[in-house]
């Protein structure tokens, strides 16, 4: 399934909401292992935007949106 499902009558949007998540999720961590940070198990956006910040990393506002996809 993949956003171009949102089409479809028999999609849930819980599902799509899930992929969103995931999508962030997956493109947040490629920015830790471009780095060559470690970065722990966890699926919370904001933790893992938090620890890039640490990092030195600054995140536009219209990024830490994503945010809301972990709650």
């Amino acid at each position: 399934m993949n956003l171009a499902n949102a089409q479809n009558d028999e999609v849930y949007l819980e599902d799509l909401c899930y992929q969103a998540q995931q999508a962030a999720e997956k493109a947040i961590k490629a920015i830790f292992i471009s780095l060559k940070v470690s970065f722990p198990y966890s699926h919370d956006i904001h933790h893992l935007l938090t620890l890039l910040e640490d990092e030195g990393i600054d995140i536009p506002a219209s990024i830490k949106e994503a945010e809301r996809l972990s709650i």
